[in-house]
């Protein structure tokens, strides 16, 4: 990969062609697949030797796994840091519209939208993805798409190793690879089926999906998130709420502390109720959790702060409101400092994610569950996730149906981020079966 081009990823378009052209023309991800003994053989060796099961329908049999897993290797050589996915945002749209999709948008923002109509009325259901991955941290070439065996990573065959493999890559790649096989025949015939990609994801305020939906208002009746469940059928998750405390005192020289008032001893005092402070519990997401893990002052030597801001990260539940979480700390805070002279404390929101949950016998999760059953011969489980999605957002905020749904689990991502092909195939046979009977 050309070194100049770390440059040009910050340009708009020009940027998104030339990961186009680098992509052309830089090697191949059969040309980096290693087998069982660590000798390099193909992707074609690879896919080859992999069991598909039973074909069921002319939809299923049009999953192309080897473009699906070059596409994959694709996006993960596009770095695409939050607020940095211009690049692989052109590459996608460009990728869709060679790929033959007539209505393919991307708006200011690079969330792009990819909308297939059927010749009918029906349901509109939305694919929703986002683009943006986490860090590099100490991830050695993380932009370097490796197809390896599995058991180093207590995986059983091949898995995709690069930054974002798992999420959300690897749920662009499936849904995308879902929506070519539904358009080769000529489907859908009714209804109208929305993929989108969205940025910011990372940012942990669903300013993605808010963006998308102010630029282009697309019609949807319900959602299906892409988020890394196994490919279980996710029913519930945890939101999320990050507050900053501010504590204000009176400045004073280190050597006349009683002059002043150090907002320093009220933070420990919130800390210490912090620690003990009772949350809710729910029988299948376990506890709420509330943890500080930043604080920063303005104190200036030889003096003591004036000013300290704690920033704390809240994870909610179903039910629980940001109103009423931002309200239990403010009075926490405040029963902090009503003590200490001189002392002043606030809260406010930083940002939000919501949480949400399913009914698990809701029309959406049936009609998925009788979608894939019909597809792929089985139903698929049901779960919760710990971390925040955007499906939250569609529920809460737009009041649409949602799931989640997504190959790849949480825990597989860190310096080490990988995804197990399988797993990304099925994810497109199960967004293809929905897709199909939607």
């Amino acid at each position: 990969m050309f070194p100049a081009l770390a440059v040009c990823c910050a340009i708009d378009r020009l940027s998104a062609r030339l990961w186009q052209l680098v992509i052309t023309f830089a090697p191949r991800l059969d040309t980096i697949v290693y087998d069982d003994a660590g000798e390099e053989t193909s992707i074609e060796a690879v896919l080859g030797g992999m069991s598909s099961g039973p074909a069921q329908g002319a939809l299923r049999a049009q999953i192309d796994a080897d473009e699906t897993l070059r596409l994959l290797a694709d996006l993960v050589r596009i770095p695409s840091p939050t607020g940095g996915e211009a690049a692989i945002a052109g590459f996608l749209e460009g990728y869709l519209r060679e790929a033959g999709f007539a209505d393919v948008r991307r708006d200011a923002h690079h969330n792009v939208l990819l909308t297939l109509a059927g010749g009918k009325p029906g349901r509109a259901t939305l694919f929703l993805t986002h683009l943006d991955s986490g860090g590099v941290g100490s991830m050695a070439e993380p932009y370097e798409p490796r197809l390896v065996p599995g058991e180093p990573f207590g995986k059983s065959g091949t898995v995709v190793r690069g930054l974002g493999a798992c999420a959300p890559k690897s749920a662009v790649a499936a849904m995308v690879a879902a929506a070519r096989a539904l358009a080769a025949l000529g489907l859908p015939k009714r209804g109208t089926i929305l993929v989108a990609a969205v940025t910011k994801d990372m940012q942990a305020n669903h300013a993605g999906p808010r963006e998308l939906f102010e630029s282009f208002a697309p019609a949807a009746d319900r959602v299906i998130a892409g988020e890394p469940s196994g490919n279980r059928i996710v029913i519930g998750a945890r939101g999320i709420n990050q507050l900053r405390v501010r504590l204000t005192g009176t400045p004073t020289h280190w050597g006349r502390p009683t002059e002043g008032s150090n907002p320093l001893f009220a933070l420990g005092d919130v800390l210490n109720r912090i620690d003990r402070m009772p949350l809710p519990t729910d029988a299948a997401l376990g506890s709420a959790t509330i943890a500080p893990f930043e604080v920063t002052s303005d104190a200036a030597p030889p003096r003591t702060p004036e000013h300290v801001e704690l920033r704390v990260d809240r994870r909610t539940l179903p039910g629980e409101d940001t109103k009423d979480v931002l309200r239990s700390v403010s009075e926490l805070v405040d029963d902090a400092v009503a003590p200490r002279s001189g002392i002043r404390g606030s809260v406010e929101l930083v940002r939000a994610m919501h949480s949400w949950r399913t009914d698990p016998t809701a029309p959406l999760v049936r009609d998925i569950q009788a979608a894939v059953t019909s597809a792929l011969g089985a139903p698929l489980e049901t779960t919760y996730i710990t971390f925040a999605s955007n499906a939250g957002y569609a529920i809460a905020e737009r009041g649409l149906p949602g799931v989640a749904i997504g190959p790849g689990n949480i825990g597989d991502i860190g310096p080490t981020e990988h995804v197990e092909t399988a797993d990304v195939l099925e994810a497109a046979r199960i967004y293809a079966a929905i897709m199909e009977a939607a």
